[in-house]
This record gives C-alpha cells, sequence and structure tokens, in this order.
C-alpha cells in the first residue's frame, strides 16, 4: 500500500511538478500536493504543516533559499528538499545552513523516494529528542521546585552527581560549587567519608535506610535533617536521597516535651495541695472531738 504524503511544492512549472509526483509515486508515496509560486502563498501554505516541502531553486517571483529561510523560521520541523536545474557548490553549502534536508538536480530525480523517506526518518528522530528535551526540562522543573533536597551520589565515593535548587538554596551553595563535594562535607552526624561504603552495602541489603542526621550549610551553621536513601541502577549505580529540613518538626517536639514537663510540674503542685488540705481537715475533725463536738469535715476513710 502506497504512503500518504503531504507536499508543499514551490514550483514555477507544472510539468516539472508532474515529474517530481511520478518520481514519488513510483518511490511507493501517495502524494497529496499544493503547488505555489510567491512568497505570500508559500508562507500561507506553510501554516498547514505539510509533511515535506519541495521546492525549485530559482523561481520568477521566488526562490528556493528564501523558501528554505521561512520554513527555518517557522520552527516547524518540516523536511525541506530542494531540487534544482543547476546549483552550484558554494549554494549548496548555504541551502543547507539554511535547513535544507537534501538537494537535488531535476535531471537526476531517481533519488528522490530515498532522499524524502531520510529526511522524514530524521524528523522524526529530531521530533523525538525534542519530545525528550522537553520532557526532560519539565522534570528537571519539578525536581527542582521540590520541597525536599534530592540529592544523587557515587556510591563508592559519595561525591554528589547531581542535586535539586532546592539543596542548593538551603545549603547556600551553586550547583557548581555541590558537586565538587561528597556527603560527608555536609553531614556532621550520620555518615563521615570513613563509614560511607558501609553504609551504601546497608542500603543495598535493606533496599533503603532512613536516617537523622545534621546538615552543614556553607557559613558553619547546621539544620537537623531526615534523609531517605536507597540505590538506584541506571546505566550505573547511584545512590539517590531525599532530603527532608526537619527543623520545625524538632522545634515543635520540643515545644510539647516542655509543655508535658510543665504540666507534670504542676499536676505534682497540686496534688501535694490536696493532701495538704485533707491533712488540715482531719487537724481540725481531730481537735473538734477532744472538745467532744461533732467533726466539721467530711472523712470518706470512716464510711
Amino acid at each position: 500500500m502506497a504512503t500518504p504524503l503531504n507536499i508543499l511544492i514551490a514550483e514555477d512549472s507544472a510539468d516539472d511538478v508532474e515529474l517530481v509526483l511520478g518520481e514519488l509515486r513510483r518511490a511507493g508515496f501517495d502524494p497529496v500536493w499544493k503547488q505555489v509560486e510567491t512568497e505570500a502563498a508559500f508562507v500561507a501554505e506553510l501554516k498547514k504543516r505539510p509533511d515535506v516541502i519541495l521546492s525549485d531553486f530559482v523561481m520568477p517571483q521566488f526562490n528556493g533559499l528564501r523558501a528554505a529561510e521561512l520554513a527555518h523560521q517557522s520552527g516547524l520541523n518540516i523536511p525541506f528538499i530542494l531540487i534544482s536545474g543547476t546549483v552550484g557548490e558554494d549554494m549548496a553549502v548555504k541551502a543547507m545552513k539554511q535547513g535544507v534536508a537534501d538537494y537535488l538536480l531535476k535531471d537526476r530525480l531517481a533519488r528522490l523516494g530515498k532522499a524524502v523517506e531520510q529526511a522524514l526518518e530524521q524528523k522524526q528522530i529530531r521530533d523525538r529528542q525534542k519530545q525528550a528535551e522537553a520532557s526532560l526540562k519539565l522534570f528537571r522543573a519539578l525536581i527542582d521546585q521540590s520541597s525536599d533536597g534530592i540529592e544523587v551520589c557515587d556510591p563508592h565515593t559519595g561525591r554528589y552527581l547531581d542535586v535539586n535548587q532546592t539543596t542548593c538554596d538551603r545549603h547556600g551553595y551553586t550547583r557548581e560549587e555541590l558537586l565538587t563535594l561528597s556527603v560527608s562535607d555536609l553531614e556532621t552526624k550520620a555518615v563521615s567519608q570513613h563509614t560511607w561504603r558501609q553504609l551504601v552495602a546497608e542500603i543495598r541489603l535493606q533496599g533503603f535506610k532512613l536516617i537523622e542526621g545534621f546538615h552543614k550549610r556553607k557559613d558553619g551553621s547546621t539544620f537537623p535533617v531526615e534523609v531517605n536513601v536507597r540505590c538506584v541502577l541506571g546505566e550505573r549505580e547511584y545512590v539517590v536521597a531525599s532530603v527532608r529540613d526537619i527543623t520545625e518538626r524538632k522545634r515543635a517536639g520540643e515545644e510539647i516535651h516542655n509543655q508535658l514537663q510543665e504540666l507534670r510540674r504542676w499536676q505534682e503542685v497540686m496534688l501535694g495541695r490536696e493532701e495538704r488540705v485533707l491533712e488540715l481537715k482531719h487537724e481540725v475533725n481531730e481537735l473538734l472531738a477532744q472538745l467532744k463536738q461533732p467533726a466539721r469535715y467530711f472523712n470518706p476513710d470512716n464510711v
């Protein structure tokens, strides 16, 4: 079955258009085309996003280099093939700089089908690359905006291989500065240069590890952290850590502890007062009994 192909042809000769279409049909394409001869018409059809553009080099009101320039400026990534009666080497080089995928001579069109196939394949590669770059850019933006620090480290040396922006902001370093440091340069409690490999071995064995420690900022101050760390295997092994600043959690815990201590103190004070009041009531009742008068205060122990 023939492959559908939507073509924009910049050409002033109807006969040459038929030659081009004939070669494409022989190559297994089913072309649907639009022929234009002016810049205005070319720009209008370009907006319809054809699969491929074929352009003559010289036309009475237009030319192939200008067409290639307009196609390149559009950013639409449409394969552009230049077809000419004659073209010098300098012009060919200039055309390639304008983003032309290929150029052919009109008396050698047998290669047109193959040239179109290759141009479409290159377009797919560029589209996938562009999509991958966009996805990577979005992923990087999401990681950088995470409220937790993200740290990627070498499992052998502990050196930082990548960090997100939160990690940079939190520690007062640039990304470039952090990539010259190791985990032991920031962690002051849970990890040292000598215990790093032992920690990695434990992470490999357990699958992950939750660690509480203290990280040091560039200015020397420290803050408490909770680190969820695991080993990730890609084209190589990485140690990936999600680092949470638990300063507020620690502060809240200390406040709750202090409040409980205060409540216990007041409880002891109040219990002491209550016991003293009971003792005084008992003493009053004893004095009244000595005077052979009835007790004034109820004594539950006598019930």
